[in-house]
C-alpha cells in the first residue's frame, strides 16, 4: 500500500488490552498507526508486536493532560494525512467499597474515563469539520447498563461517555463526521484481571479487537458485545427496582 493511501488510525490507551490488541489489527490492515499511552516503554512493546512496526508511531502523552494532548494533535496536523480514525480507549477501572469510597479516587477515574474523552473530542472537532469526515470510536463498556456494587465509578464514567455521544451523534453525522460508541462486556486484560468475580462469556482482546475492527468498517455506531451480555445487560437495566436491587445484593455476595 502506498503511504499516502495509507488509513491513519490514532489509538490511544495502546499500550495494552483492547488498544494493544486493535493496533495489532489495524497494522495487518495496513493501516499507519499513531500509538498514544503515559508508557513509551510499553508502546515500545506494543510496536515490536505490530504486523508492520514501521508504519506506526509511538505518542506518548497523558490524555489527561491538555498541554500534551494539544501540542500532540498539532503534531498530527503537520502529518502528510491527518488521523481518519481515531480511537478514544483508554481508561481505567478501581473498584470501590462502601469503606473505601473515595471522592478522590472516583475524580481520578472521571478524569481518565471521561474527562479525558471529552478534551480530545473539543481538540479534535474543529479539525474534522473543516475536513467534513472522520470517524472517532469511544470505547465504553456494557457496565454503563446499570450500576453494580463496587463498580459504582466505574460504570458512572462509562455511562457518562455514552450519554455525551449520543447527544453529538446526530449533529455530527450532518458534518459528515461518525462517532461510535464501543461497549463491550467482559474482556481478558489487566483491568479485568482485578475481577475477583465471574465474569460471564468473557472474550479475547484479540477476538475483541477483531470485532470492533469489523463493526467500524461498516460505520456502526453503536457497538455492543457479546451479544449475550448485551442482552443480559439490557434486561438487568429494564427491571424493576426491586428485582434490580435482589440482584445486586446477589451480586455482592
Amino acid at each position: 500500500m502506498q503511504e499516502k493511501n495509507r488509513r491513519v488510525v490514532w489509538i490511544t490507551g495502546a499500550s495494552s488490552g483492547i488498544g494493544a490488541a486493535l493496533a495489532k489489527t489495524y497494522s495487518l490492515d495496513g493501516a499507519k498507526l499513531l500509538l498514544t499511552s503515559r508508557n513509551r516503554d510499553r508502546l515500545e512493546l506494543t510496536r515490536a508486536e505490530l504486523a508492520f512496526p514501521e508504519h506506526a508511531e509511538i505518542c506518548a502523552a497523558d490524555v489527561t493532560n491538555r498541554e500534551e494532548i494539544s501540542t500532540l494533535i498539532q503534531h498530527f496536523d503537520s502529518l502528510e494525512s491527518f488521523p481518519d480514525t481515531i480511537i478514544l480507549n483508554a481508561g481505567t477501572y478501581k473498584p470501590m467499597s462502601v469503606d473505601d469510597f473515595s471522592s478522590g479516587s472516583i475524580r481520578e477515574i472521571m478524569d481518565l474515563n471521561f474527562h479525558s474523552v471529552a478534551l480530545a473530542l473539543e481538540l479534535l472537532l474543529p479539525k474534522l469539520k473543516s475536513r467534513g469526515t472522520g470517524h472517532i470510536a469511544v470505547v465504553s463498556s456494557l457496565a454503563a447498563d446499570k450500576g453494580f456494587p463496587f463498580a459504582g465509578a466505574y460504570s458512572a464514567s462509562k455511562c457518562a461517555l455514552v450519554r455525551l455521544c449520543e447527544s453529538l451523534q446526530v449533529e455530527l453525522l450532518d458534518l459528515g463526521i461518525y462517532l461510535s460508541v464501543v461497549q463491550p462486556g467482559f474482556v481478558s486484560t489487566p483491568l479485568t484481571a482485578k475481577n475477583k468475580f465471574p465474569m460471564p462469556f468473557m472474550i479475547g482482546a484479540d477476538d475483541a479487537a477483531s470485532l470492533i475492527f469489523k463493526k467500524l468498517q461498516k460505520k456502526h455506531l453503536s457497538i455492543r458485545f457479546p451479544w449475550q451480555m448485551s442482552w443480559i445487560m439490557r434486561v438487568i437495566s429494564c427491571l424493576p427496582g426491586s428485582l434490580a436491587l435482589k440482584v445486586n445484593r446477589w451480586m455482592a455476595k
